[in-house]
C-alpha cells in the first residue's frame, strides 16, 4: 500500500517578500536574463503539434541556479498566455535561491521529446505536443500550459493493473522542504496558486477522475470558451 507521506516544513514567512525585493531592486550579480527568445520550435516529425497549437507558443530564455550554485541560461517553450506567469515564477525562483537541475526543450537532441528520457535526466520543460491516451485531445503540455520541475524531486506516481504505485522517474523519492522539491508551503506553489495555476501535488490515488500525483507538475487551462457552439476538444483529466 502506497503511504503519502506529510511533511511539515517550517518556512521563513517573507521568502516571497524577500525575493521580490530583490527582484525591484536588480540584486544580481551577471545580469540574469528572463526575455522572449527569437528562435524557431522544432516539432516531433512523429507527432507534430498543430498549426493553431504552435501559433500560440512562445520561446522564453530564463535564468535559473543550478544545484551547485551556478547562474545559467536556459530555454522553455509555453502558451503565450502563460509568458507573465512562467516569466515570474523563474524570477522568484531564482532570487529565492531554488535549485532546477536544467531547463530545456523537449525536442533537445538528448531527449527527442520523449518525457522518459526527461524526467530520467531530471529536466524542467513544458510544452511537448501530445494527446490524451485513448482521445484526440491534446494534453495541457501539448498546448504549452503546463511545467514539469525538477522531476527527480518531484516525482510522478500513478497505479498499475494491480493497484501499486509506480513512481517516474525510477529511483525518485519525494522528500518535501529538501533543495528543489515542490509542496503545498512553497512559497513558489502559492504564488502560482495565486495566478489560477493547479499543482500536481494536490491530486492522490484515490480520485476518481485519474489516479495520479504529479509533484513536478504544474498548469493552467485555458479560461472557458462561451457555451453557444461545439464544445471545445480539450484536455479535462489529469496525467497530462
Amino acid at each position: 500500500m502506497f503511504v503519502a507521506i506529510l511533511t511539515a516544513v517550517t518556512l521563513t514567512s517573507n521568502s516571497l517578500g524577500q525575493a521580490h525585493a530583490q527582484l525591484s531592486a536588480g540584486n544580481h550579480h551577471s545580469a540574469p536574463v528572463w526575455e522572449e527568445a527569437n528562435r524557431t520550435i522544432t516539432l516531433n516529425p512523429a507527432n507534430p503539434a498543430p498549426p493553431e497549437v504552435v501559433a500560440q507558443l512562445v520561446s522564453l530564455n530564463v535564468a535559473y541556479h543550478d544545484f551547485e550554485g551556478r547562474q545559467r541560461q536556459g530555454i522553455v517553450e509555453v502558451n503565450r498566455e502563460l509568458e507573465g506567469d512562467v516569466i515570474t515564477f523563474f524570477k522568484y525562483a531564482y532570487y529565492m535561491n531554488f535549485p532546477i537541475r536544467e531547463v530545456a526543450v523537449s525536442s533537445d537532441p538528448r531527449f527527442q521529446w520523449d518525457d522518459n528520457k526527461l524526467m530520467a535526466s531530471d529536466i524542467t520543460s513544458c510544452f511537448n505536443y501530445r494527446t490524451i491516451a485513448g482521445t484526440n485531445r491534446p494534453s495541457q503540455h501539448g498546448l504549452g500550459r503546463a511545467c514539469d520541475f525538477n522531476p527527480r524531486e518531484n516525482p510522478y506516481i500513478t497505479l498499475d493493473d494491480q493497484g501499486n504505485p509506480v513512481v517516474a522517474p525510477a529511483g525518485a523519492l519525494w522528500k518535501p522542504g529538501e533543495p528543489g522539491t515542490l509542496f503545498a508551503a512553497n512559497p513558489l506553489i502559492q504564488l502560482m496558486d495565486a495566478r489560477g495555476w493547479t499543482w500536481g501535488g494536490t491530486w492522490t490515488l484515490q480520485d476518481t477522475d485519474g489516479a495520479v500525483i504529479d509533484y513536478q507538475h504544474l498548469q493552467k487551462r485555458a479560461a472557458p470558451l462561451p457555451t453557444s457552439g461545439p464544445t471545445p476538444t480539450l484536455a479535462t483529466t489529469k496525467g497530462e
